[in-house]
């Protein structure tokens, strides 16, 4: 048997790889040349996804990626994870799934099966996706092909939920197409749940969602309440979750992000519409949510002039976890607080977008470092009367050693490892050629300063926050 899945994105390649681990031929189709390189070369894009788990199907001929829709033809069965994005108007935007319709009509076999995988609104695969796959292919679905809605459960980079242990939805067109489907599902998922119908399908996923949304929402309005009234939210959810029976704890946060929690809601209150319905608390805890990033920006701004007496006027905010999940560089739909936000590759970039300038750290901590050991080196020149000329060795090994020492921001030890130094230098150079060796590495230090201007303010503003 050989399948095909459109869009191998972190829905589409985990789901590919799983079917090719359970010994089904899988043709992925991406339109992303980029992408279909880097898969068939082995290499991954998606961090949680290795190079090695991409490898162990490719090697064998189980998994294969293409950009050529024509292709289509030559598998038994057709599994769709494209994007549902909102429009700017915060609508449904089911036009990938639309438009992938169209690219594989033309090319469906008679008896194939189609299986939608994306989020969105019920009635999307049994009108919307049907249509088109209908007038673009001559064929009749439930006829001539299988038609059927699976949502996924994908939880990125959760090693305790895999595809295969994770009971997957089925719902069909007909009771044919949910057989079809079922039994596909059965080779890649230990427990496959059949529905009645595919848009039975496709409001449980949405209802997954919803009660995230709404649990999230509730609980970052009693954050702030509960802030006011000075008492700790994150204590409040831990003695609550001590019952064993009727209650389940969400966390607060400040926004949301994601796939899913920011859009999936929207499309049953857009889809609600047409039936004269107002989903007024699915609406209410989007707004809830989306106000959060306003109020932690105020707690900031509000701890910085209690702190720092600035407020967020030139200020440099750190924000750590700004992902969808840990371990993941996923930050699409990431409410994004402020004028600028970008992540940082390293401790020190973190640092300094804190303000704390860690090369004039460094510099300042070799300068005092070098300038006890210049006065060890006088006094012990002058004590033991070394007058040896040879300056480079020692020099070199004291400056190196300062740099290091006060790079990883140990000022006492930048220090001590100077005074010793300055000793040992001392036997060897003389203090003559150790008070010109100081002379240049504080003309030095000075240069770097000039260009880092900024002092040490950094480190205590650390120490408060």
């Amino acid at each position: 048997m050989k399948i095909g899945i459109v869009g191998l994105g972190y829905v589409g390649l985990p789901l590919a790889l799983q079917f090719a681990r359970s010994g089904i031929m899988v043709l992925g189709f991406d339109i992303d040349p980029a992408k279909v390189k880097k898969l068939n070369r082995g290499e991954s894009y998606i961090k949680h996804i290795s190079a090695i788990a991409i490898g162990e199907q490719l090697q064998p001929g189980r998994f294969a990626a293409t950009t050529d829709f024509s292709r289509i033809q030559e598998v038994q069965a057709v599994i769709i994870c494209v994007p549902t994005p909102l429009t700017k108007n915060r609508e449904p935007d089911i036009s990938y799934i639309l438009d992938t319709g169209r690219a594989i009509a033309p090319h469906l076999a008679k008896g194939a099966l189609v299986v939608l995988e994306s989020t969105t609104y019920p009635g999307t695969t049994d009108e919307d996706l049907r249509g088109v796959l209908e007038k673009n292919s001559r064929l009749i679905a439930g006829v001539d092909f299988h038609l059927a809605f699976s949502p996924e459960r994908e939880d990125p980079g959760n090693p305790n939920h895999s595809i295969a242990d994770v009971p997957k939805l089925v719902g069909g067109f007909t009771p044919a197409c949910l057989a079809r489907a079922v039994e596909l599902y059965s080779h890649a998922v230990k427990t496959v749940v059949p529905v009645s119908s595919c848009r039975v399908a496709e409001a449980a996923k949405l209802l997954e969602n919803i009660f995230r949304s709404v649990n999230i929402a509730l609980v970052n309005e009693l954050k702030v309440v509960y802030a006011a009234m000075g008492i700790d939210i994150w204590e409040v959810i831990n003695a609550a979750k001590t019952k064993p029976f009727g209650f389940m704890p969400f966390y607060p946060g400040p926004g949301f992000g994601g796939h899913c929690i920011p859009i999936d809601p929207f499309y049953l209150t857009w889809k609600a519409r047409e039936f004269d319905i107002s989903t007024q608390f699915i609406e209410l805890a989007g707004l809830i949510n989306a106000s959060m990033p306003r109020w932690v920006v105020e707690r900031v701004a509000l701890a910085l002039d209690r702190l720092g007496k600035r407020g967020l006027s030139g200020a440099h905010v750190l924000v750590l976890g700004v992902a969808l999940m840990v371990g993941l560089r996923l930050l699409v739909n990431t409410t994004q607080v402020g004028r600028q936000m970008r992540a940082v590759a390293s401790d020190r970039e973190a640092a300094e977008m804190l303000g704390i300038n860690v090369t004039f750290i460094i510099a300042a901590t070799f300068f005092l470092g070098s300038a006890l050991a210049g006065v060890a080196g006088v006094m012990s020149g002058l004590l033991f009367n070394q007058v040896t000329n040879t300056i480079g060795f020692i020099a070199g090994l004291k400056a190196f050693t300062a740099a290091v020492v006060g790079g990883i921001g140990s000022l006492p030890g930048a220090m001590l490892g100077g005074l010793l130094l300055g000793i040992a230098e001392s036997f060897i150079t003389g203090y003559v050629s150790s008070t010109y060796t100081n002379l240049f590495v504080f003309a030095l230090l000075i240069a770097v300063m000039l260009v880092r201007p900024r002092g040490l303010l950094g480190r205590a503003q650390l120490q408060k926050v």
